[in-house]
């Protein structure tokens, strides 16, 4: 499950030696062996995508941008990490708009920055991140003049979701979709280097070639 299912499980299933496996749990949280003995993960981390963004700044010549992040572990380390090198490199990242459970009209309070951020990360799961664009077409910040940032993690079709917003049509959502760009942070990349070993022993091209055979 997600980071937010899975660490409450993982903080208890040691205790009955029970293992736990996650696919799509990414918090940095869950890194501490000493805290979770029994966890592993089929996924990166969550550490890559601070990195991941601040690269895409440096390839497009960002200077600044905004952050909205989801209050939880998961994503306040992922701001925190991206804040951290924007400080070293002197760029600009406003990370004022953060999203708690318990608001629900966060768009309206939130997305009022002092500066026309022009590029905008939303370090949110799917939900927070459809309502963020849905006001954010009706303020007129619309693909190409703005540029949205979302996780390629992102379930398929995810804009077309109900998320208990009619103002927003499937229409106008692909719109605002079509535009932006979406992270794959690097550590969820397949080697370039064929011929370097990987934990199980063999190199990239014998497990390609072995789960092909029969």
């Amino acid at each position: 499950g997600c980071s937010t299912a899975t660490i409450p499980v993982a903080d208890f299933s040691h205790y009955w030696n029970i293992p736990m496996m996650a696919g799509i749990a990414g918090a940095n949280e869950l890194n501490d062996r000493r805290r979770f003995k029994n966890f592993f993960r089929t996924d990166a981390t969550s550490e890559f995508v601070g990195p991941a963004v601040a690269q895409m700044a440096r390839q497009f010549g960002w200077t600044q941008m905004a952050v909205v992040t989801q209050s939880e572990s998961l994503f306040l380390l992922i701001t925190e990490s991206l804040n951290s090198i924007f400080t070293a490199e002197q760029r600009v990242l406003d990370t004022s708009a953060t999203i708690e459970r318990d608001v629900v009209s966060f768009p309206y309070q939130l997305l009022n920055w002092e500066r026309d951020y022009r590029i905008v990360m939303l370090n949110t799961g799917t939900g927070f991140a459809y309502t963020v664009l849905c006001e954010a077409y009706y303020r007129g910040w619309r693909p190409p003049e703005y540029v949205w940032i979302t996780y390629s993690w992102f379930n398929e079709g995810w804009w077309q979701g109900d998320y208990g917003n009619s103002s927003c049509t499937p229409e106008l959502m692909r719109m605002m979709v079509n535009g932006s760009l979406a992270i794959t942070p690097e550590g969820n990349l397949v080697s370039d280097e064929r011929d370097v070993k990987t934990i199980s022993g063999l190199v990239d091209l014998q497990c390609t070639c072995t789960s092909r055979a029969g």
